[in-house]
């Protein structure tokens, strides 16, 4: 079983993924219970048009990562805002 590496401390090389955030991501994880554990990730990207969405997901399913949906937000109105 691998050792966590302490939040703050440094992540021993057999350890890292090879980029520091996500290093940091897996101590902050590692210390609240096992890595071994499966996890599913969900990334969210904000783009302003529904056609910019789709041009983005494109590569990204591409390079293996896959788009499963995109989902518009409500413009917010003025008195959302308390105007």
């Amino acid at each position: 079983m691998r050792r966590p590496a302490p939040i703050g401390g440094a992540t021993p090389p057999e350890m890292s993924t090879g980029n520091e955030d996500d290093d940091e991501l897996l101590k902050q994880i590692a210390a609240r219970e096992s890595l071994d554990k499966p996890r599913r990730w969900q990334h969210y990207l904000h783009v302003p048009t529904e056609q910019v969405a789709y041009g983005v997901a494109a590569p990204l399913d591409a390079l293996g990562w896959p788009c499963t949906s995109c989902h518009r937000r409500p413009r917010a109105t003025t008195s959302q805002h308390g105007a």
